[in-house]
């Protein structure tokens, strides 16, 4: 299936009335959103110096290859400005409106975009 030809739209549950339209991101997009996360993350490591051992620590093994990803594995703003191409705001749709989506609405449609479940934890916090 070729993707990113067509769009469709995603309710805002936690918005009566509110949708935001997409298109499906390629997997080139989805990998780049992931290479530009471990880029950023690569950065902050090296500006840490020898604080890096002690992260190492803390944030413990690594992941598993076939581990299913997080929302955290992916450059959100990247998936986003990718992703969206409408929405039913009041405001007229633009790139730089996108920055100013709330916490709650960029994950929901990242996660949808993605195609990643959303944690347990994240559903009791609503």
């Amino acid at each position: 299936m070729l993707v990113g030809t067509g769009t469709r739209k995603i309710d805002l549950p936690h918005e009566a009335g509110e949708w935001i339209e997409v298109r499906d991101l390629t997997r080139k997009q989805i990998a780049e959103a992931r290479r530009l996360k471990l880029k950023s993350l690569k950065s902050m490591l090296e500006d840490l110096g020898d604080i890096r051992e002690q992260i190492k620590e803390y944030a413990g093994p690594p992941p598993e290859p076939n581990a299913a990803l997080t929302l955290d594995a992916y450059d959100i703003d990247y998936v986003l400005a990718e992703g969206i191409v409408a929405w039913s705001y009041g405001e007229k749709f633009s790139a730089e409106a996108v920055d100013r989506l709330d916490q709650k609405t960029a994950e929901y449609v990242a996660r949808d975009l993605l195609g990643i479940e959303e944690e347990e934890q994240g559903k009791d916090a609503g």
